[in-house]
């Protein structure tokens, strides 16, 4: 799915670390349990498109233990695709969709 590259851009021009963070619902009304991982203490390092693709796989690990989870706290599915995205792909996979 399409993503911003915006913390990539800004991690490697202040060479700073980035921890990925996921939140789950709590067992109560407003409690929430939340867990971090390292994903690099050196931004700067990284080759082009690395640090947004191990952003991309974390957000997809967490999204299939809970599913339910990610569509209660985001909206990431009011935009369509466009093929204007195409340009931006960044993966070492090509583009699953075929743009005409």
């Amino acid at each position: 799915f399409p993503v911003t590259i915006g913390l990539e851009k800004g991690a490697i021009r202040n060479n700073t670390a980035v921890v990925f963070v996921s939140f789950d619902k709590g067992t109560k009304r407003g409690y929430y349990h939340f867990s971090t991982k390292l994903i690099t203490d050196a931004a700067a390092g990284m080759p082009h498109g690395e640090l947004t693709r191990k952003y991309r796989d974390l957000l997809e690990e967490t999204v299939r233990q809970s599913p339910d989870n990610y569509l209660w706290s985001h909206r990431r599915w009011r935009h369509p695709y466009l093929t204007y995205h195409a340009q931006f792909w960044i993966d070492t996979q090509p583009n699953p969709i075929e743009i005409n």
